[in-house]
């Protein structure tokens, strides 16, 4: 080996020797040091609200010392954010073993014992507290929550009145004696403690919002309401009574208000992701919808989850379900322990009528957050809108376990009582609806709906004049009570009972609206004509009058007029699919089928699953005989969401019939024969259909029978002209 080469190894050989020393020595950290670092990143990531980091950091940091006290109780904190019960459980238990005077690991503990419903260990907690630091505030306080929960109410009041008088000005000892008193049901000494939290400290939040809730809990909303306004005047740039007093607002239906507060609550935290959340609900619920686009731009640094909720929603209002789906599923991806995402694409599943895979979204939610009354409700719905009433039932029961005053669980559970033909039992469910809700008027419309089915119309009518006496212009109570007199030959009735109540009310479009609908049924539709244009003057956006003066024009051989109306109703509501249906079918009356399915499309396009549409463009296809793949596919959907509606059967045997396919037509045909046995169309249908199988006779029949029932139908030369090959 020459010498140069020689040397050069040498020198080689010495730098990797003192690189490996180095790496060496820098692996050689030290370990208290390290552990340091974990825990003052998890610390960072909490700050942040990045638990699923945190919680990888701190459990890296006692992995590194497991006697790391501090580090255990960081742990618990970042499982319990993440409603992870049993690793805080751990965490917080290690913690408290390591050092028995860590009192905040000792109180987290305690609540965590409560909400797991076992205060004896939570007491242990908060004794353990007290006794190393008598007179402790938040373990005096733990202390009495134990008692409370495990009802045993002297003791609960005693450690409460300890706190008031050991901490006079402290909120919270006045809000749990309440919160005792109110459990007893002393609403008088449960209100009075409520405001003597108030006045032992006017600039508390949490005093005046407390007794908000409280009157909003007694359904005394406009009391409610003036206490939040108050403290609004008194702590004037205080978030969290700007959201409660938007709540209100919002709840009231007052939703201009509910924004103006909402609003100024965003010029004081304009990252709130809740205040955005409830701006952006306010502004869908009032078709604002560029603004809510605007919004959701703004909020562009909050977390993703929201942001993929927010923006499906904003897909859900605009129909288009594709995308809103697909934002729906990126919150779940990106919060797969969100409660909330998986509810939200149950609800957009229901829209799109997945009931099934709804059903699963509504489950998975539901143990997420099982105390969620509204996710119960939803999981009870799709229970019974698929058949399994037993399981609708009792995920209705669940929210009312959690809510016993929850007016829509009751109304949830009447309805599917009814639906089982439980009329009894359902009356009672609204019954006691009524009872939480004396106001409205829409529990005693239902039961009166039930009394209905069972048919004691005296009963039912009596719970329809009920719910009129609660709201005078509510239109479906006085429409039943109409239908009641037509359906028993009493239309003159129908008539002086609207008019009568129209004195009551005379401004109101509604009633003016049942009222033609009335006229509309009995033919009198010059009557039908003034009082559809009446309801039309005193609301011009009462959508349905412009399609009830549509149907009246029709009824009048009044095409000209009848499309136009329809088009009125069309351009006030540009995402309703209802009048484009009613302009398609004013343009078939007339042959003009091309501009006719042209409006089924739209009307398709603001809603997928919109059976007439999709019923209507079917027929219009197969009478062309094009695209009758597509044809077949409609009116298979049609077939899907109204499996009981013979023009489906009809469009559906049509189809099949155009296909070739000719003894599953008959089989559609011959069902909606029997269901509409006076149309001569579909008759015909079902004469051809068999004439194509080759049952002369049956074919001869049904087609003489079309002819009989409406000599000069659309298709009536086709049909005389089959007739005559027949007979050859």
């Amino acid at each position: 080996m020459r010498r140069g080469t020689r040397i050069l190894l040498m020198v080689i050989s010495g730098l990797v020797l003192m690189i490996g020393v180095v790496g060496g020595l820098a692996l050689k950290r030290d370990p208290a040091a390290e552990k340091q670092r974990y825990y003052t990143r998890g610390l960072e990531l909490m700050r942040q609200g990045q638990y699923p980091g945190a919680v990888i950091e701190f459990t890296n940091a006692v992995r590194l010392d497991d006697q790391f006290v501090d580090a255990y109780y960081q742990l618990g904190r970042a499982h319990l954010a993440l409603g992870q019960g049993k690793p805080a459980l751990a965490a917080l238990v290690k913690a408290t073993t390591l050092k028995p005077t860590h009192t905040e690991a000792q109180l987290t503990l305690g609540d965590l014992y409560i909400a797991a419903r076992r205060p004896p260990l939570a007491r242990e907690r908060a004794e353990q507290v007290l006794k190393h630091t008598p007179g402790h505030l938040q373990a005096t306080l733990l202390l009495a929550r134990t008692y409370a929960a495990e009802k045993s109410w002297e003791p609960a009041l005693q450690a409460a009145r300890r706190l008031i008088a050991a901490h006079p000005s402290e909120v919270r000892g006045y809000l749990l004696l309440a919160e005792i008193y109110a459990a007893q049901n002393d609403v008088a000494a449960a209100e009075q403690t409520y405001r003597q939290g108030v006045r032992a400290n006017p600039t508390s939040p949490d005093a005046h919002l407390a007794l908000a809730r409280f009157f909003w809990g007694r359904r005394q909303p406009d009391d409610a309401t003036r206490i939040l306004v108050t403290a609004a005047a008194a702590i004037p740039n205080n978030v969290p009574i700007l959201e409660a007093l938007g709540d209100l607002y919002t709840l009231a239906g007052r939703k201009q208000e509910g924004l103006a507060i909402y609003e100024r609550a965003a010029t004081l935290e304009p990252g709130n992701g809740r205040i955005i959340e409830r701006r952006v609900d306010i502004l869908l619920s009032l078709d604002r919808l560029d603004e809510v686009e605007t919004l959701i731009t703004q909020y562009s640094a909050g977390p993703a989850r929201a942001r993929h909720v927010l923006k499906g929603k904003l897909h859900w209002a605009r129909k288009q379900f594709a995308d809103a789906e697909q934002e729906i599923r990126l919150a779940v991806k990106a919060a797969p322990s969100s409660g909330e995402a998986h509810y939200y694409l149950g609800q957009l599943l229901v829209l799109q009528g997945h009931l099934a895979e709804a059903r699963s979204e509504f489950v998975t939610a539901a143990n997420l957050n099982p105390r969620a009354v509204v996710i119960q409700i939803a999981l009870a719905s799709v229970h019974a809108r698929l058949g399994d009433f037993a399981q609708a039932e009792r995920a209705g029961l669940r929210a009312l376990s959690l809510d016993p005053r929850s007016v829509q669980a009751q109304l949830l559970l009447g309805d599917i009582l009814l639906t089982q033909r439980q009329t009894d039992a359902a009356a009672e469910r609204y019954r006691l609806a009524a009872g939480l809700m004396p106001q409205s008027p829409v529990p005693m419309f239902k039961m009166g709906r039930a009394y209905l089915v069972a048919k004691r119309d005296a009963q039912a009518i009596a719970a329809f004049e009920a719910a009129l006496a609660r709201q005078v212009d509510y239109a479906p109570a006085l429409a039943q009570i109409a239908g009641v007199h037509l359906r028993t030959g009493a239309p003159q009735k129908a008539i002086a009972r609207v008019q009568a109540q129209l004195t009551k009310a005379p401004r109101s479009a509604a009633l003016h609206e049942v009222l033609g609908n009335i006229h509309i049924a009995t033919k009198r539709y010059a009557e039908a004509e003034a009082s559809f244009e009446r309801a039309i003057a005193l609301d011009a956006q009462l959508l349905t009058a412009y399609l009830n003066l549509g149907k009246v024009y029709a009824a009048m051989r009044s095409p000209e007029r009848a499309l136009t109306r329809f088009q009125q109703a069309s351009k006030m509501a540009p995402q309703a699919a209802v009048p484009h249906l009613l302009i398609g079918m004013m343009m078939e009356q007339q042959g003009q089928h091309e501009q006719a399915r042209a409006e089924y499309e739209k009307a398709l396009t603001l809603n997928p699953r919109f059976a007439p549409a999709a019923n209507n463009l079917a027929y219009n296809l197969a009478e062309r005989g094009e695209d009758l793949e597509r044809a077949l596919k409609l009116a298979r959907l049609a077939r899907e969401l109204l499996p009981d509606d013979p023009q489906v059967a009809d469009t559906l045997g049509w189809v099949y019939f155009k296909r070739g396919e000719y003894q599953t037509a008959v089989d559609l045909l011959r069902e909606s024969a029997e269901r509409l046995p006076t149309s001569a169309t579909t008759r015909y249908h079902l004469g051809l259909a068999h004439a194509r199988l080759g049952s002369r006779l049956s074919a001869q029949q049904e087609l003489r029978e079309a002819l009989r029932l409406d000599p000069n139908f659309p298709n009536a030369a086709d049909a005389r002209r089959s007739l005559d090959e027949l007979s050859r």
